[in-house]
């Protein structure tokens, strides 16, 4: 029986570093897609850039309030549309500098709170597993083997050993002495 909790520990593991070895992979190919959105949606932007330049002194406020003010109603709504590019290509510009600059954490973080889901499944359903053997990517396989472990530990019931040190702080041997033990 030992021999096969200890061949199942070495199992989860390994499989909790090669699935924790995939996030810094995941954020990689997360990143370059929304790299591209934000290209795309900076390129659109700096065609009413240059409308604005040419008639507004550069000023694209200007031209998102001519449009907004028009009595027509698709002027205006382009008016609108204007300025939801605007605002979107500052917030995917953003999150391109927190995935180009920050730490795997941080990465991780804003992905979780304001990864875009739809880039994010886009993202999942293209996703190709890989060893990526970075700094990042082997720290963070390391520490989901050791979850892993200890989640399975604490699946399996504790060790002898740390049964024996809660016994110790039931009794109100709190300095560490140890008490005889008795099975």
């Amino acid at each position: 029986m030992k021999l096969v909790l200890g061949l199942l520990d070495r199992i989860v593991f390994t499989l909790g570093v090669l699935v924790c070895m995939q996030l810094p992979h995941f954020v990689d190919q997360y990143s370059h897609r929304l790299g591209g959105y934000s290209r795309a949606a900076q390129e659109q932007l700096d065609q009413y850039q240059a409308i604005a330049r040419a008639n507004f002194n550069g000023d694209l406020e200007a031209l998102i309030a001519a449009f907004s003010a028009d009595t027509n109603a698709a002027v205006a709504q382009t008016g609108r549309q204007v300025a939801r590019n605007r605002d979107r290509a500052a917030q995917l510009a953003q999150g391109v500098r927190i995935l180009e600059t920050r730490s795997l954490g941080r990465k991780l973080i804003y992905l979780a709170a304001y990864g875009e889901p739809e880039i994010v499944r886009d993202s999942l359903r293209t996703f190709k597993p890989g060893l990526p053997f970075t700094p990042a990517a082997i720290g963070c396989g390391l520490a989901g083997g050791v979850l892993a472990a200890l989640l399975l530990h604490g699946l399996l019931g504790l060790p002898r050993w740390a049964g024996r040190g809660v016994l110790r702080l039931r009794r109100g041997d709190r300095k560490g002495r140890t008490a005889p033990l008795r099975d």
